[in-house]
């Protein structure tokens, strides 16, 4: 995603600055500072969690702004975005399509909002599938490989553990994947694995994991140019650009065995 925002910026002369103010407070002053002095041209941000106001009546303050990947309609900002909810809807809903009743979710944190339409894409196609939703089904992580195999190891620890996980990312997928061979259970034999993003490392672990595709090059790439277009004097109106995505069939889920 970065890097569709950097070879689309060089392509029209622009430098980018890859603020990143998670836990960072200097870091965070020093970045606000840069836009409080007006030394950046716009801004292209991947969260919703701002290190400054930006609200509708401050954003006359800040410098043209979108948002890539993240959606938070409060902000009314240009975004360019995949659908969460129907791509979680449809990836849970080809576990059911396998057969699986027991589908347990592993999702990211509450206060991030793709995940909070990641998992209602969950709820939902379970409920369209006539499965009532388990709480104890669902647990959660912050993106990391830890978080994933603490989570699954959660999962299997209730008296009738799920046959099928949704992950919100593949990175902690890849975290359950490892917890649930070193318990001895054969993916996807006895535990069928989705995740999230298709990273690289996807195509290449054992078995090859199942997993939402999305276009994050052309996310950022897109997200770049709505910005441009502010930057030229251009009027952008805000709202959702949804762009594709695909869930990749791999070797990490099966029928499930009666």
């Amino acid at each position: 995603m970065i890097r569709g925002i950097e070879v689309t910026a060089a392509e029209h002369g622009y430098l980018v600055l890859i603020g990143d103010c998670a836990h960072q407070n200097q870091k965070e002053k020093t970045f606000i500072d840069l836009i409080i002095t007006k030394q950046i041209d716009g801004m292209v941000l991947l969260s919703s969690r701002l290190p400054f106001d930006a609200s509708v009546e401050e954003q006359r303050n800040l410098p043209p702004m979108v948002m890539s990947n993240e959606f938070a309609p409060e902000l009314e900002l240009p975004t360019v975005h995949i659908d969460n909810l129907t791509a979680a809807f449809n990836a849970v809903n080809y576990l059911h399509e396998l057969g699986h009743q027991r589908i347990g979710c592993i999702a990211g944190p509450e206060d991030m909002p793709l995940c909070h339409y990641r998992l209602q894409g969950y709820v939902q196609a379970l409920r369209r599938s006539g499965i009532t939703v388990d709480p104890h089904y669902i647990a959660r992580g912050n993106f990391t490989f830890e978080a994933g195999a603490n989570a699954l190891e959660q999962l299997l620890a209730q008296p009738v553990p799920p046959t099928a996980v949704f992950c919100h990312s593949d990175v902690m997928a890849l975290g359950a994947l490892s917890l649930a061979k070193r318990r001895g259970l054969k993916v996807p034999d006895d535990l069928s694995i989705v995740g999230f993003d298709n990273i690289a490392l996807s195509e290449f672990c054992d078995p090859p994991l199942t997993t939402v595709s999305q276009p994050r090059f052309d996310i950022g790439r897109e997200g770049m140019l709505l910005l441009l277009e502010q930057m030229q004097g251009h009027n952008v109106n805000s709202g959702s650009r949804l762009l594709d995505c695909e869930l990749i069939v791999r070797g990490s889920t099966q029928k499930i065995r009666r």
